[in-house]
């Protein structure tokens, strides 16, 4: 049994897309449940940052260590039968202690434009239909496009912080490459599960898959709850989304350009 673990930066990332994808080429199951967001790497974050500041002994130490962390897998292990098994997360933070505890399992990191992340999510908010002054300023601020740069600057700052320094010891997954079905990089996620399906094969399965949590995208899928499932419709763009005002979307370019550099998504 092998665990495979997937973390993406931040949500509205296509996550749970590239969760079914690696579904394909692995046939993983996702525990605790096909839906779960699992938040391993931050709870090992913050049991190693409260080992550092409690200053114990090596053997009180020892000793957390064997309740907490030293049987982890043999737990997940009994709990499930699955010859891969995947745990997946919406964050970054810890993923470098995921690789100390579990050192010879999958360890994948996941990156989405920032730019598409941030039109995903300001999509998903609420001021737009909401009253009140601090909404009505909101929506001044998204028709100038300064509520939209300043967001995503925020944004941006925060989860760069969270990007780990050693990027090559991962396999890294680009969500823009599997949706253009890329051939070389579909055919380097089948070699990671040493997979028999051909690439062709691999693309056909996933344009099989339904959209997945896209209840802000009506237009596009016909998503109505937050976990519909629908089939995507020939308005469905997940890199390049139509009907976004000029400002809003220059806004968002400048907020995150920063972040888009990092990942390597603009020069």
């Amino acid at each position: 049994m092998k665990i495979i673990f997937l973390n993406s930066y931040s949500p509205r990332t296509g996550h749970n897309f590239i969760a079914q994808v690696l579904k394909i080429a692995s046939n993983c199951e996702v525990i605790p449940h096909s839906h779960a967001e699992t938040r391993l790497s931050l709870f090992l974050n913050s049991y190693y940052d409260l080992r550092k500041k409690l200053n114990l002994n090596k053997s009180a130490l020892k000793f957390m260590d064997s309740l907490f962390i030293d049987n982890m897998r043999e737990t997940i292990a009994d709990s499930f039968s699955a010859d891969y098994l995947l745990i997946k997360d919406t964050n970054q933070v810890g993923v470098e202690y995921l690789k100390l505890v579990f050192p010879n399992e999958y360890h994948i990191l996941m990156f989405r434009d920032p730019r598409d992340t941030l039109v995903s999510i300001f999509k998903g908010m609420r001021f737009y239909h909401k009253s009140g002054f601090k909404n009505y300023i909101k929506k001044i601020g998204y028709k100038t496009g300064l509520y939209s740069y300043y967001y995503s600057k925020n944004y941006s700052n925060q989860f760069m912080k969270t990007i780990p320094k050693n990027i090559e010891d991962y396999y890294v997954i680009k969500y823009e490459d599997v949706v253009r079905r890329n051939n070389e990089e579909l055919g380097k996620i089948l070699e990671i599960f040493n997979s028999s399906i051909t690439v062709q094969d691999f693309k056909n399965q996933i344009d099989e898959i339904s959209v997945i949590n896209t209840s802000f995208h009506k237009e596009e899928t016909g998503g109505k709850g937050i976990w519909d499932t629908k089939k995507r419709t020939e308005k469905f763009n997940p890199i390049s989304r139509k009907k976004i005002p000029y400002l809003h979307r220059k806004g968002i370019e400048l907020g995150s350009k920063k972040f888009r550099k990092k990942l390597g998504y603009i020069n």
